[in-house]
């Protein structure tokens, strides 16, 4: 299977209201999905929208705002207060 049609399928399946969860270290990927959850070191980073994490860090790469989030974040990887909740 292709990794478009492979998409596809997640796609279908979400407009169909799935919920799926996907891992990847790819922000190619990433981009592709409605939500997203950045880890560091096992501890949440940040979590949203790609367009709100974007706005967040006011950088439109998805590598970029991880690298951003990645060198403001806290000390020891502290947990987001959005996902501490």
């Amino acid at each position: 299977m292709l990794r478009r049609d492979l998409w596809q399928l997640f796609h279908d399946l979400s407009a169909s209201g799935v919920t799926l969860i996907v891992s990847s270290h790819v922000m190619d990927e990433a981009k592709r999905c409605d939500q997203l959850v950045l880890l560091r070191d096992g501890a949440i980073l940040a979590q949203g929208s790609p367009p709100e994490l974007r706005g967040r860090t006011g950088v439109d790469d998805l590598e970029d705002v991880f690298l951003r989030l990645v060198d403001s974040g806290p000390p020891g990887g502290q947990l987001e207060a959005s996902a501490r909740a």
